[in-house]
C-alpha cells in the first residue's frame, strides 16, 4: 500500500462526529471530541516537503457518542456496547431537525452515478445517522428510488463486525474504514466513483493521494482535523513570557521553543495562585508527525509497515518528550479533567482540533485564548502538521457499490458544505484562515494501524527517564510480534 494510512487518533475514541468524516488520535483522546461520523487517521508522507466537555445533554445527543470512526480500537474513555438493531428507514418517513441537514444542498455531480445497482443501500452506521441523514436520505431517494438501510455500530467494532458479517454473508455498501480495514482487503476500489477535481475534496486531496494503496483509492474524505496547540494568553500576559503564537508569528514556533516556554511555565502560578500545568495533550504520537516521522515505515517492495524504532528522528522526538517531562516537569498526561482544568484558566496550553460543530472553548470567557499549530521538530518541516481524517468507503462485498458510493458522496458534500458554518461558532476569521492552511499539511502516526496498542506505554517509560537506547530495545520483539500477527490474521485479497 503506498503509504495507506490507517485511522489512528484515537482512542478512547471518541464521540462520534456528527456530519463530517471525523479524527485521529493515540488512545487518550477525549470521548466527546467531536460529532463528526467519519473516520479517523490522516496519511503521511515520510519525506513531505514544501471530552470532557461540558455539553448539555441536547449536545450529547446531536454528538452520538460512541466511538469516533477511524481511531483506535484501545477505548479507554468508550465504554460503549454496539447496538445490534437493523433499521430501515426511507426518504419518506425520516426528517432530520438539525440545522445541518436542512441547510444542505445537493447539485449536480460527476461523482453521482447515473444509476445504481440496486433500489436498497445497505449501510454500517453510527447511533444517530438515521436521524443527522435525513437529507441523503431523501436526495438517494428522489435520485435512485432507493430505501437505505442501517446496522447501527460503534466505531471499535467497526473491522470485525465487517469481517464476521461478511463471512457469514452479510453485505454492506457503505461504511466509515481506514488503513486497517483497507489492509485486511476487506474494502474495495473506488477510484472510478470519485471526481477528485471537485472542490468538495479541495480540503483532504492530498492526504487522499498519500492515502493509496498500491496507487488505487480505498478510501476517500472530504475534511481533515488539524492538532493545534490551544494556550491561555493571559498566563502568558500575567508573566512576561513570551507565547507560542509570538514565537509562531516570527517563524520560531519549534520543538527549542516549546521547550524554553516551558522551562520558564514550570513552578509558577495564576493570578489567583493557582499552581499551572505548563501543557498537556492528549496524543502523544502526535510529536512523531511534528519530526515527521513514525515508529513504523511502509516498506514499498514488500507492500507492509515494518519497524523504525532505529530513525534517528524518533530518538529526537524521544529525547525532547524526556525533556520536557522528566527535565522541566513540563508536560502532563491526560486526564478526565484536563479540559476542565484549560477552561478554568489553571493550564496553560491544551492540545486539541477544531471542526466540529461545537467547541468547548466557545464558552469560555474568563480569559482570551488563541492557537497555534504544533511545533516543528528537529527534523520537520512547516509543511506538514499531525492531524486526523475521515474515511469512508464501500465494502468489498457491496452487492450495491454505485449506491454506496453514492451515499458516500451525499455525506462527503453535506459535511464539505457545513465544515466552515462550524468554525465559525467558535473562530474568529482570522483563525479560520489558520485552521484552514493546515488542511493540506495533515500526516498521522500509523502505528496504530498495525496492531501495535502500546506506544503510549513507550513514551512514558522513556518520560521515566529511562535510558532511549534500552526503551526502544525493549519494544521491538513485541512490536514486531504485533505486525506479524496483524498481516497472519489478514484477508487475502
Amino acid at each position: 500500500m503506498d503509504k495507506m494510512k490507517k485511522a489512528s487518533i484515537v482512542a478512547a475514541l471518541c464521540a462520534l462526529l456528527l456530519f463530517v468524516g471525523a479524527v485521529g488520535c493515540n488512545g487518550n483522546e477525549p470521548a466527546d471530541i467531536g460529532e463528526v461520523s467519519g473516520v479517523s487517521d490522516a496519511s503521511r508522507t515520510a519525506d513531505s516537503e514544501g471530552s470532557t466537555t461540558q455539553e448539555t445533554e441536547d449536545d450529547q445527543a446531536e454528538s452520538s457518542s460512541a466511538n469516533m470512526p477511524g481511531e483506535s480500537n484501545n477505548d479507554e474513555h468508550s465504554n460503549q456496547t454496539p447496538h445490534k438493531t437493523t433499521s430501515k428507514t426511507t426518504a419518506s418517513k425520516t426528517d432530520s431537525t438539525l440545522p445541518s441537514n436542512k441547510d444542505a444542498v445537493f447539485g449536480s455531480s460527476k461523482s453521482l452515478p447515473a444509476k445504481i445497482e440496486g433500489d436498497t443501500i445497505r449501510v454500517l452506521a453510527f447511533e444517530g445517522w438515521t436521524r443527522e441523514h435525513g437529507k441523503i436520505i431523501k436526495e438517494l431517494e428522489k435520485r435512485y428510488g432507493a430505501t437505505v438501510e442501517y446496522t447501527v455500530t460503534i466505531w471499535s467494532q467497526v473491522a470485525n463486525k465487517l469481517a464476521l458479517d461478511t463471512a457469514s454473508g452479510i453485505s454492506y455498501d457503505m461504511t466509515a474504514t481506514d488503513g486497517t480495514m483497507v489492509s485486511k482487503g476487506l474494502m474495495q476500489k473506488v477510484d472510478k466513483y470519485f471526481d477528485l477535481s471537485e472542490d468538495v475534496f479541495s480540503a483532504s486531496r492530498s492526504v487522499m493521494q498519500q492515502a493509496k494503496d498500491r496507487g488505487r483509492f480505498y478510501m476517500v474524505n472530504s475534511t481533515n482535523y488539524p492538532f493545534v496547540i490551544l494556550y491561555n494568553e493571559d498566563i502568558f500576559n500575567n508573566l512576561g513570557i513570551t507565547s507560542p503564537g509570538e514565537y509562531y508569528e516570527e517563524g520560531r514556533w519549534s520543538f527549542d521553543t516549546l521547550k524554553t516556554v516551558l522551562s520558564e511555565l514550570a513552578n509558577k502560578t495564576t493570578s489567583d495562585g493557582e499552581k499551572i500545568t505548563p501543557f498537556t495533550s492528549w496524543d502523544l504520537t502526535s510529536f512523531l508527525s511534528c519530526n515527521n516521522t513514525d515508529f513504523v515505515k511502509f516498506n514499498s517492495s514488500t507492500n507492509r509497515y515494518e519497524l523504525n524504532l532505529g530513525d534517528t528522528k524518533v530518538r529526537e522526538v524521544l529525547q525532547f518528550f524526556q525533556d520536557i517531562n522528566y527535565n522541566i516537569k513540563g508536560f502532563s498526561s491526560y486526564q478526565g479533567w484536563s479540559e476542565a482544568d484549560f477552561k478554568l484558566g489553571n493550564t496553560a496550553m491544551y492540545m486539541d482540533r477544531f471542526g466540529n460543530k461545537t467547541h468547548f472553548m466557545s464558552t469560555v470567557k474568563n480569559f482570551d485564548w488563541d492557537f497555534v499549530p504544533m511545533p516543528t521538530g528537529p527534523s520537520g518541516n512547516t509543511n506538514v502538521t499531525p492531524g486526523s481524517a475521515g474515511w469512508f468507503g464501500v465494502p468489498a462485498s457491496s452487492k450495491n457499490p454505485s449506491g454506496g458510493a453514492a451515499y458516500i458522496y451525499l455525506f462527503l458534500q453535506q459535511d464539505y458544505q457545513l465544515r466552515q458554518e462550524y468554525l465559525r461558532n467558535y473562530l474568529k476569521a482570522d483563525q479560520i484562515k489558520r485552521y484552514e492552511s493546515l488542511y493540506n499539511k495533515v500526516i498521522s502516526s500509523d502505528v496504530w494501524s498495525v496492531g501495535i496498542s502500546t506506544s503510549d506505554n513507550l513514551f512514558w517509560e522513556v518520560a521515566s527517564g529511562k535510558d532511549i537506547t534500552s526503551v526502544l530495545e525493549s519494544y521491538k520483539t513485541k512490536w514486531n510480534s504485533d505486525i506479524k500477527t496483524f498481516y497472519n490474521s489478514a484477508v487475502v485479497k
